[in-house]
């Protein structure tokens, strides 16, 4: 087991509600690239890390 620091814990949590709301902006019809910059600057969420995220929660069939 990996331990983690808090600040890699607030980081995957950050990440985790960026990647909820950029998949409510795609149900509400926004186009993927601009929906991804703009939650990735409105949670502070690198762009590669929230569309990487986005990418495997869709490979996995986790959202939608």
């Amino acid at each position: 087991m990996t331990r983690r620091t808090a600040g890699q814990r607030l980081d995957e949590s950050r990440l985790e509600a960026a990647l909820s709301n950029l998949a409510r902006r795609i149900e509400a019809g926004e186009e993927f690239p601009d929906a991804c910059w703009l939650e990735s600057t409105r949670s502070n969420v690198p762009y590669e890390a929230l569309q990487n995220a986005y990418d495997r929660a869709c490979e996995a069939g986790t959202l939608h």
